[in-house]
C-alpha cells in the first residue's frame, strides 16, 4: 500500500495508504482521475481495473439490467465491437454502419479504413479469390473462427509493416523488404 501510495504521489495524484485500503474494501469511491492514476501506477489500463481479468463466456453485469459475457465487455471497452443495442429487448447487434461508427469513435488510434468502391472490389475478385478460398478452408477445419482469421491478418500486417519500417532504418536481411521504389502500402511481401 505504501509503495502504491508513493507512486501515486509521484504522478501528482496522492492517495494515502489508508485511502487505498478503503478503495480495495469498497468503502471509498474512485473518480475518473483516480482510476487513471491507479492504472498508471499499477502499469495496466483503466479497463483492466474496471473489468474482470478473464475474457471468456462467463456473464458479467455491466449494469443490473444489462449482463454480457466478459469477452463482450472487453471487446466493448477496447472499442473492438459495440455492445448489442441496449434499448432493443432482443439485444440485436448494431447495424454494420453503426458498428463501424462505434469502432471509428472508440479507436481513434487506428488508421482510418480506406473504402474501395464496390465495382473496384468486384474487379479484385480474381486476385482475392485464393484468399477467400484459404479462409474458407481454414474455417472448414473448425480449428479457427472468422474473428481469429481477421486477428491473424491484422497481426501479420502489423508485423510486416514493422519489419519494413525497421528495414528502412536498419538494413538487415529481412527477406521480404519491399523494393525502395515501392511504397509500403503497395508492397506485396513474399510467403505470407
Amino acid at each position: 500500500m505504501r509503495e502504491l501510495s508513493q507512486r501515486l504521489t509521484m504522478i501528482d495524484r496522492p492517495i494515502l495508504p489508508s485511502g487505498i485500503t478503503k478503495i480495495e474494501q469498497g468503502h471509498r469511491r474512485v473518480d475518473a482521475d483516480d482510476l487513471v492514476a491507479l492504472a498508471m501506477a499499477l502499469g495496466v489500463s483503466p479497463n483492466r481495473l474496471l473489468l474482470d481479468p478473464e475474457a471468456d463466456d462467463a456473464e458479467l453485469a455491466l449494469t443490473d439490467a444489462f449482463p454480457v459475457t466478459r469477452s463482450q465487455a472487453w471487446d466493448w471497452a477496447t472499442g473492438r465491437w459495440a455492445l448489442p443495442d441496449v434499448f432493443d429487448e432482443r439485444r440485436s447487434p448494431l447495424p454494420a454502419d453503426r458498428e463501424m461508427e462505434f469502432r471509428r469513435a472508440n479507436r481513434p488510434n487506428e488508421p482510418k479504413p480506406e473504402t474501395t468502391p464496390l465495382k473496384d472490389l468486384v474487379a479484385l475478385g480474381p486476385v482475392l479469390r485464393p484468399v477467400v478460398d484459404a479462409i474458407r478452408a481454414a474455417l472448414g477445419t473448425g480449428a479457427v473462427t472468422f474473428d481469429q482469421v481477421l486477428e491473424y491478418l491484422d497481426v501479420w500486417s502489423t508485423l510486416n509493416t514493422t519489419k519494413w519500417a525497421t528495414a528502412d532504418t536498419d538494413p538487415g536481411d529481412l527477406g521480404d523488404k519491399p523494393k525502395a521504389t515501392r511504397s509500403h502500402k503497395s508492397a506485396t511481401p513474399k510467403g505470407g
